[in-house]
């Protein structure tokens, strides 16, 4: 198990399960957590970026890429640590870049709430 996918399984902050499916290698997954978002950096050349879909349902992200030639597909399991309707992703140079924030927390140890 690479040290990456090992900090990510021990991180509080993120749960990780995958499953994947692709007719082809790819060179590389890449995925960091900071303290302020969850990055995740796929290399898949030759695909164009309306062959690619991504979509979070029940708190999983799943990824598709499908053309004539080639398929690839990921499975991720994100926490309610993660702003998942926040999520962006850009398909550049061949490399999908996809970012999740985290929840922001509030600042204040306490909040006085108003009654009406």
């Amino acid at each position: 198990m690479t040290s990456i996918l090992k900090h990510l399984l021990e991180d509080k902050d993120f749960s990780l399960w995958s499953t994947a499916a692709t007719n082809y290698d790819i060179t590389s997954d890449h995925m960091e957590v900071t303290d302020l978002e969850l990055k995740m950096e796929f290399e898949i050349p030759g695909f164009e970026k309306d062959e690619v879909s991504i979509n979070i349902e029940e708190g999983v992200l799943v990824m598709n890429a499908e053309n004539d030639k080639r398929h690839f597909s990921r499975k991720y399991k994100i926490n309610a640590s993660f702003d998942t309707e926040s999520t962006s992703a850009e398909l550049k140079n061949g490399i999908l870049t996809v970012k999740i924030p985290k929840v922001k927390k509030s600042k204040k140890d306490s909040v006085n709430v108003k009654i009406k």
